[in-house]
């Protein structure tokens, strides 16, 4: 969808008594967008933590022998602006990192292999004889598991696997960040499918009306809450799933 849909409906709906919708101009006017758009953006990135809407991945490379790899723009070899010496994120100028992790789901080595995320019981790096050891442990159970790649922080990897691999991070990714500078809503893609159009329009109510009302505010986010349940109930989260090339080429489905 495109932003002008979204506020041609905050203003005759939601946003309609008041001021900021531009009612009056038939609008949102330019001058109130900085008091809308951070809402709108709270709204797209809390219902990409709730539902599986977008996926993506980046590929570490672990060869810089580094003790930890935190996953930050600067050190994409695309941001040819960035000062940071190593750019081990391994990215191209039309595939660009653009930091919208939201939580790390998978990470597999070089060969394909699914790692273990922090697992505790599995920190062996290399065999004894020096080669890396891409074998499967096994638990008290003798239950088989790989070896495993520990997250220090959220956005940050630390290998115990092999610090010469090559890691691709399978990811739910945030929605692309809408900016307010040089803003054109006929042109401005909403990154969110057309069941969720509801529940954002009641998030950003919700956020703009609890400024001057908590009971109006809450209100809206108890819609916010019933239309996010709804969907879970009617199982839509699972449809709302677009496919990621990248993702398919790598064996993330």
């Amino acid at each position: 969808m495109l932003l002008d849909d979204v506020f041609s409906q905050l203003t005759f709906g939601e946003l309609s008594q008041l001021y900021v919708s531009g009612r009056d101009e038939i609008g949102i006017q330019p001058c109130d967008y900085e008091k809308i758009i951070p809402h709108i953006n709270m709204g797209l990135t809390e219902l990409h933590k709730r539902f599986d809407i977008k996926k993506n991945t980046v590929i570490v490379d672990q060869s810089f022998g580094l003790e930890k790899y935190p996953l930050h723009s600067k050190f994409a070899v695309s941001n040819v602006s960035s000062p940071e010496p190593n750019k081990y994120i391994l990215d191209t100028a039309g595939l660009p990192f653009q930091d919208d992790i939201l939580h790390i789901e998978r990470i597999k080595d070089s060969f394909g292999n699914d790692l273990t995320i922090n697992n505790p019981n599995n920190f062996i790096d290399v065999s004894p004889n020096g080669q890396f050891d891409y074998s499967f442990e096994s638990d008290q159970n003798n239950i088989p598991y790989p070896r495993t790649v520990y997250l220090p922080s959220y956005l940050t990897i630390q290998s115990t696997y092999s610090n010469q691999d090559i890691l691709t991070v399978g990811y739910r990714a945030n929605h692309p960040k809408i900016a307010t500078v040089g803003l054109d809503l006929s042109t401005q893609e909403v990154d969110l499918p057309y069941g969720l159009y509801e529940p954002l329009l009641n998030y950003i109510a919700a956020r703009v009306y609890t400024s001057m009302s908590e009971q109006d505010g809450g209100q809206y986010m108890q819609k916010f809450e019933m239309g996010c349940k709804k969907i879970e109930e009617l199982g839509l989260e699972n449809i709302v799933r677009p496919s990621n090339i990248k993702l398919d080429e790598r064996g993330f489905v």
